[in-house]
């Protein structure tokens, strides 16, 4: 493993001031004392690595810091390990064609050899295997004897290339998180040498919040939300417009476009933002670049819109209209049944190909992630787009690019999985429990084993099954794990494993709901409108999705052999386990989780292991960690004789989290029941296949939700 730049500057710290506190720690890097917390573990899982440390844990690492021969080697090392290069040959080979594209006269081999740490012979064989990925950008690599190496291509070109360099190795759905921790950070920090910190460093800091400023502006004037892939491009885009222009090189056009757009609303948009530009950097935006932007404000996917409603433009645009009729009429030629009656699909066409023209009409790319694993998973699918793309192609008299053709692949996968939902007839039931992590993902896996004609819509805490109610889905009825007291709708209280007596009870029971249906059904119906609960993709999910479980992964505490006696006390190790030494977190922890528990403990019967969760106003995210007792103590189930437990699963989510990490952690506590040994792992097996478990199931997690939208 490898440590970042921060954490390698507290190790520094510590060497310097091994009482240094976690709190001063966390005031000396401006960061949270949860991210101190994390970087730590990180140099202590290093150190340990190492072999340095024969037991890994916080309290020895700091013991490790009180000795004067150990600071001594750790700082020689931590010397030497900062001198290490921090890229590969890849990251290498593509800081090359960024530094030649980014330059507008030739570079020599050597300069490039000294600035890598490299021979130039190995400069040479790299600028051999670069050419052939950027070739079919349209680009080549130019030896000039006596003068250097440089990039030959159209300047729109040039933009994608630096484009699909910045994106290789990032999320897309995290970039724009760099630039807000770039503009917002309160200090400067050395950066490793990435193709996306030579581009960050292209214009100052000052000039990125300007920039950022005017991007707010831009949404604000246009009264919709970029994607965070649309943003980002425009951002970069006009990132290199400033530093080109800064150095007073001149950006071309290719003939004719500007003619096409300089009418547009969006020009006229483009034109306002450059003024501001050139009011606030003292800069002269030329007409090239107005266009430029234009294209990129033509082309952007859009993430919502602000206020209520549709685009009105784009659904009252004649030839959308014309093109989506004509995509309809051939996909039911293709596929066999009609797609005509479909709203959410026509809607999300139209919305999607106002744009989506633009970009295909002025040669811009979009970046698609998913492109791979919709061609492999879903071939049939994806070939059923590609005839329907050819209306596009006939249309425009161009091909369509195939990331195009995955999103179109998208939405009408997702037409399709809507139709075939139509033939089943099930009660829609919401099931509910104190947290809605737990105890409702053990008690939905048990419906959906026992029952098949129920189906389950969602499972909520119970603070949250009024909105539930209200979102606009039919809810036939609600199953809940612990009495709601008086309510307005009718619902059904059973044991979150199911038992035999509470089988049958709701055998009964939607026996009595199918005849007062007949009549007058008391039971809440939010709306007369259907929701089939088939989700459309949303990146900013699949990002939530990610970062719960990366977060998860990356603090996941494990402890063998933990000394306690009781419930209560193991309680108390656990909150200590999440918050250090930090007291006052610790007891509001352990209230919580411990209030939690009084609902009705968490074990799974006959098992040994207990599952304590629960949600938390002191934790970030999602926090847990698999805890072995050295001696069994005993829980008490909701219902049922006390059993004893020898391990622990502990699932702590923010109370805040986002919707995306509180079906991160449900899907994890589910597995319990669903996945077979997943108990027998977490109670016998090792920290490492543990670990390799989590991973399987985090990326199996990710591709059911893709496959969901489909």
């Amino acid at each position: 493993m490898k440590l970042n730049t921060r954490q390698m500057a507290m190790a520094n710290a510590l060497i310097e001031h091994p009482q240094l506190s976690p709190e001063n720690m966390a005031r000396k890097f401006d960061i949270s004392l949860r991210t101190v917390y994390r970087d730590i573990n990180k140099l202590s899982d290093w150190i340990f690595e190492k072999g340095w440390m024969e037991e890994n844990s916080f309290g020895k690492l700091l013991e490790k810091f009180q000795d004067p021969s150990f600071t001594t080697m750790l700082k020689k090392e931590m010397n030497d390990y900062s001198a290490q290069p921090r890229y590969t040959q890849q990251d290498r080979m593509e800081l090359i064609v960024m530094e030649l594209m980014l330059q507008s006269e030739p570079i020599k081999s050597y300069l490039l050899a000294q600035k890598f740490g490299v021979s130039e012979k190995t400069v040479l064989a790299d600028l051999d295997k670069c050419e052939e990925w950027i070739r079919p950008f349209g680009l080549m690599i130019e030896k000039r004897p006596g003068q250097g190496i440089t990039v030959r291509g159209d300047e729109k070109n040039v933009r994608r290339m630096i484009m699909d360099l910045f994106y290789r190795g990032n999320e897309s759905t995290q970039v724009r998180e760099t630039f807000q921790e770039l503009v917002e950070s309160k200090k400067e920090e050395a950066r490793a040498l990435k193709v996306e910190n030579r581009m960050l460093g292209l214009v100052s800091r000052e000039t990125i919040r300007i920039i950022g400023d005017q991007m707010n502006r831009l949404e604000e004037e246009l009264k919709e939300n970029f994607t965070d892939e649309a943003y980002i491009g425009l951002m970069i885009h006009i990132i290199l417009a400033v530093y080109r222009i800064q150095n007073g090189e001149k950006i071309g056009i290719q003939d004719g476009i500007f003619e096409k757009i300089k009418d547009s609303k969006e020009y006229q948009v483009a034109q306002r933002a450059t003024k501001h530009l050139e009011n606030l950097l003292g800069l002269a935006i030329p007409e090239s670049e107005i266009a430029y932007i234009t294209m990129h404000l033509q082309g952007a996917k859009i993430a919502k819109k602000t206020g209520e409603g549709t685009r009105e433009e784009t659904i009252k645009d004649e030839t959308v209209i014309r093109l989506v009729k004509r995509m309809l009429d051939e996909a039911k030629r293709v596929a066999g049944h009609s797609f005509e009656q479909d709203g959410e699909l026509i809607k999300g066409l139209m919305i999607h190909l106002k744009p989506a023209l633009s970009r295909m009409v002025h040669g811009m790319e979009i970046r698609n992630p998913l492109l791979s694993q919709i061609q492999k998973q879903y071939q049939e699918i994806y070939q059923l787009a590609q005839k329907v793309a050819h209306v596009l192609e006939e249309e425009l008299k161009k091909n369509v690019p195939e990331e195009e053709i995955g999103y179109l692949a998208m939405h009408l996968g997702a037409s399709i999985e809507r139709n075939q939902e139509k033939a089943a007839q099930k009660k829609r039931v919401l099931v509910v429990c104190p947290s809605g992590i737990g105890t409702s993902r053990w008690l939905t896996t048990r419906v959906k084993q026992s029952f098949e004609e129920l189906e389950v819509v969602g499972h909520v805490p119970i603070h949250e099954v009024e909105d539930a109610l209200l979102e606009g889905a039919r809810i036939d009825v609600v199953i809940s794990t612990v009495d709601l007291g008086q309510r307005d709708f009718d619902y059904v209280v059973v044991n979150p494993l199911l038992p035999e007596e509470d089988r049958f009870l709701l055998e009964n029971y939607f026996g009595i709901l199918s005849k007062e249906k007949q009549e007058s059904s008391k039971l809440y119906t939010a709306t007369e409108k259907v929701n089939r609960s088939r989700k459309q993709f949303d990146l900013s999910r699949l990002k939530e999705y990610l970062q719960a479980f990366d977060g998860l992964l990356e603090t996941f505490g494990w402890k063998e052999k933990v000394s306690v006696t009781h419930q209560k006390e193991l309680t108390r190790f656990l909150a200590k386990a999440i918050h250090g030494a930090d007291k006052s977190l610790v007891a509001q922890l352990e209230e919580e989780l411990a209030r939690r528990e009084q609902l009705g403990a968490t074990l799974v019967p006959g098992s040994g292991l207990a599952l304590v969760h629960g949600r938390s106003k002191t934790t970030d995210g999602l926090v847990g960690g698999v805890y072995r007792l050295k001696n069994p103590v005993d829980f008490r189930p909701a219902k049922g004789e006390k059993e004893e437990v020898d391990t622990v699963l502990l699932l702590v989510i923010s109370s805040e989290a986002s919707k995306g990490a509180k079906e991160a952690a449900s899907h994890i506590s589910a597995l319990l029941l669903e996945e077979p040994g997943f108990v027998e792992l977490l109670r016998r097996q090792s920290r490492e296949a543990v670990f390799i478990k989590m991973k399987e199931i985090y990326e199996e997690f990710v591709k059911k939700y893709v496959k969901s939208c489909l």
